[in-house]
């Protein structure tokens, strides 16, 4: 995970806030999950030269008891340990969806490029094709996907 953030070239603090933001999200993923093939995403998308979007995401199928009870903590703004780490440490917004049974949670926030850290580009709008994104399909079997970068963006990058 500090691997992929590190190639979005953003600040150790929005690393960290990535990582434990993530970290929460598969720990509640392993706890209360009822299907055997959650789905946790990454993905980030630059804003502007000095700042780029993040949203982590989980699917998974879960009892009523559980729906009923996060659906209540973020409604109240109140939350379980981690939920309340989410949005404080974390400094993410969290949005709640769910469908027959189904429930998808996303983590979102806004956070800091390094200074000079920036790949060249010729445009914003350049840098917007550069958007990547990890994916685990299947969380037991750690299938992992990434989208990459543009093959002029790839060689700059290495």
């Amino acid at each position: 995970m500090a691997a992929l953030c590190a190639g979005q070239s953003i600040t150790p603090e929005a690393a960290a806030r990535v990582v434990l933001t993530a970290h929460e999200m598969l720990e509640n993923l392993a706890k209360y999950a009822q299907d055997d093939a959650p789905v946790f995403s990454l993905s980030f998308r630059p804003l502007t030269d000095d700042e780029l979007s993040v949203r982590i995401e989980t699917k998974n199928l879960a009892d009523s008891r559980h729906i009923s009870q996060v659906k209540g903590q973020l409604e109240n703004c109140i939350g379980g340990r981690g939920l309340q780490r989410i949005r404080g440490a974390g400094d993410m917004q969290i949005d709640l969806e769910v469908a027959d049974g189904c429930v998808t949670i996303a983590a979102h926030g806004r956070l800091p490029r390094s200074i000079g850290a920036l790949l060249p580009v010729t445009s914003l709008a350049d840098a917007r094709h550069d958007k990547r994104t990890l994916r685990n399909e299947a969380l037991p079997s750690v299938a992992k996907t990434r989208s990459l970068p543009p093959p002029a963006l790839a060689a700059l990058s290495s």
